[in-house]
């Protein structure tokens, strides 16, 4: 009768390292996880804020660009009415009267 107890003893601290051993990987896969995935979100971080630079700067060149195009297209409005206005000064001159 004494064997009994000491099989259920030995099977239990069996059990019970098994269960440390299992809980122990459990825990080492978990720690790998985040160490995977806290290195995932710094790369991330450091390449949406390349790409955040570089939209920045784009955006600088576009609104550049913009600014130089509606300034030649005011430029180009502008010299119609100035060759219109040494037209009719021309033409007024041409017409005057001679005394």
């Amino acid at each position: 009768m004494a064997a009994f107890p000491k099989e259920s003893i030995n099977k239990t601290i069996q059990q019970d390292w098994a269960n440390r051993e299992y809980i122990e990987i459990i825990t080492g896969s978990i720690k790998k996880i985040a160490d995977f995935l806290n290195s995932f979100d710094r790369s991330c971080r450091g390449r949406l804020a390349e790409l955040n630079e570089k939209l920045t700067s784009l955006e600088r060149s576009i609104e550049h660009f913009e600014a130089k195009v509606s300034n030649s297209e005011l430029a180009q409005q502008q010299q119609p009415q100035q060759s219109n206005s040494n037209v009719n000064t021309t033409i007024m001159a041409t017409n005057k009267p001679s005394t």
